[in-house]
Order: C-alpha cells, then structure tokens, then sequence
C-alpha cells in the first residue's frame, strides 16, 4: 500500500518525527511513503538536511 500527498503530520520535523510516522502508518499495512522534495513558503517546507537524511530509509 502506498502512501503520498500531504497529510498534516510533521514528517520532515526531525529524522526521529519520520522513523516515528513511517513505524506507526506500517503497523497499519503502508508499505510505501511519498514524501514531497522540500519547497521554502509552501505546505513541503522543511529543512533540506532533514530530507536527505530520511531519504535512504524512505528508498528501503
């Protein structure tokens, strides 16, 4: 199951928020997460270095 768009959670708060989302949406079946390449004054707004630390673990 695959899971992509905005869902309001703070997947990009901190490597920590991401490994905490993607363990609690695969206890529910998702197998598969899309998450959107950070874009400043929009709703992907993130830190950069946090995408690219969570990048690998969302290839897996």
């Amino acid at each position: 199951m695959l899971l992509t768009g905005f869902t309001g959670e703070p997947w990009l708060e901190s490597a920590q928020a991401f490994a905490d989302l993607a363990g609690r949406y695969a206890g529910i079946g998702i197998t598969d997460i899309a998450v959107h390449w950070p874009r400043p004054g929009t709703d992907w707004d993130a830190d950069t270095k946090v995408f690219e630390a969570v990048a690998p673990a969302a290839r897996r």
